[in-house]
Parts: C-alpha cells; structure tokens; sequence
C-alpha cells in the first residue's frame, strides 16, 4: 500500500512538472535574440527553448560537478580497503605466531575466562 502511494505521489509530481513545463513552452514561443558580446553573433530561438538549454547545461555540470566529488570519495575508499586487507593479514600473522608461541589447549578454551 505505501509502495503504492509512493508512486502515485511521484506520478502525480512529474505529471505536473510536465504539464507546468508544456504550458511555458506554449506560452513563450516568441522568438529571443542572444548575442555573445566578444563574438559577433547572434542567436535567435525560442524563450521556452533558451529556457530548456539553461536549464539542461545545468543539470550537465551539477552532474559533472558530483561525479568528481564522488570520484574523490571512491579513491579513499579504495585506499581503506587496502588498507583494512593489510592489517587483516598481519592480523592473522600475530595470531598465527601467537598459536605456534602459546597452543591453547582445546579443554582450556571452552572455559569462561577468568
């Protein structure tokens, strides 16, 4: 039931976004003239065209921006996973050295320690 609910609110919210977004585009259809001041250009299209192209290259470089700050968190979890295989290993070489050093007698082990 939740599971439901959940997806008829996401539905309902895209639905609305995308009702909201056809309703600018047809609302701004007059055509806009950009000029790139040191360029001499000019670019003419569509309000609701200029506003979907602003709108994607920011999508576009907060995605980029994210992959980069992910990339970082990714090396240092590499680094602590080799890391924690190290001493894993020289973990299992104390204890192993420790049993050749000191057996523990299989009676003694099942006791409670004192």
């Amino acid at each position: 039931m939740i599971r439901t609910t959940g997806k008829i609110i996401k539905l309902t919210f895209y639905a609305l976004v995308i009702l909201a977004g056809v309703t600018f585009a047809v609302s701004n259809r007059g055509k806009v003239d950009l000029t790139f001041f040191p360029l001499p250009y000019i670019l003419s299209m569509p309000l609701f065209m200029f506003t979907i192209l602003v709108f994607t290259l920011g999508l576009a470089m907060g995605w980029i921006i994210s992959r980069f700050h992910v990339l970082g968190h990714w090396r240092a979890h590499k680094q602590a996973t080799k890391r924690v295989a190290a001493l894993e290993n020289e973990l299992g070489a104390v204890r192993a050295e420790r049993s050749i050093i000191h057996p523990i007698h299989p009676a003694a082990a099942a006791l409670p320690p004192k």
